[in-house]
């Protein structure tokens, strides 16, 4: 089996999103990145759902990452959560700029 090596920007998106991944968790919701099933008759794409009583969002993995990352990013936004400093700082600076306003301004000003 033949490995693909990545890019550094595919690297560093995929920190991003595993960062976003555990600042979600932490805040109540669950990222599932899978291969999401495809076939005749029905079709599936990565969204967000209540699954079991928890608040998931399903990535279809097979997607490039930087639409993975886009998908984190947008459900994130839509929460209205608010990330700490150290996870802001984490980031990317790109995912910071898509992710304007949602510093958790007491903790970066104390």
């Amino acid at each position: 089996m033949t490995t693909i090596k990545k890019t550094t920007k595919e690297e560093r998106e995929e920190h991003d999103i595993r960062v976003l991944c555990r600042a979600l968790s932490a805040r109540g919701s669950k990222v599932r990145r899978e291969n999401l099933s495809r076939g005749s008759g029905f079709r599936t794409k990565s969204g967000d759902c209540v699954y079991y009583g928890l608040n998931t969002i399903f990535v279809d993995r097979r997607l490039p990452s930087t639409q993975q990352l886009a998908i984190v990013v947008e459900y994130f936004l839509s929460t209205n959560a608010k990330l700490s400093l150290v996870e802001f700082e984490s980031l990317s600076s790109g995912t910071r700029k898509d992710l304007q306003g949602v510093l958790d301004l007491a903790e970066a000003n104390s």
